[in-house]
């Protein structure tokens, strides 16, 4: 399973935010303009990561600009 974050530009009437999803949930946070933007997508894809009892996350890839993908670290495989 991977979680999935995206960055969602202000409004007239909302915020920015982070949106995180995996696994058929979903979760949104405020945009912290006091930390980096990747502790934001980072806070909002832990969320999810505690919901699924995950005790180890690791930063997969950049989507596009505007998100980031997470996985479970715990069962790994190797390459060769």
């Amino acid at each position: 399973m991977i979680i999935t974050t995206k960055y969602i530009g202000p409004t007239n009437t909302h915020g920015a935010c982070i949106v995180a999803t995996g696994g058929g949930h979903q979760v949104t946070i405020p945009f912290d303009l006091y930390i980096s933007s990747f502790e934001c997508h980072l806070a909002a894809a832990k969320v999810l990561a505690r919901r699924f009892r995950w005790t180890k996350m690791t930063y997969g890839a950049e989507v596009g600009s505007n998100g980031f993908v997470f996985l479970n670290s715990e069962s790994t495989v190797n390459v060769d």
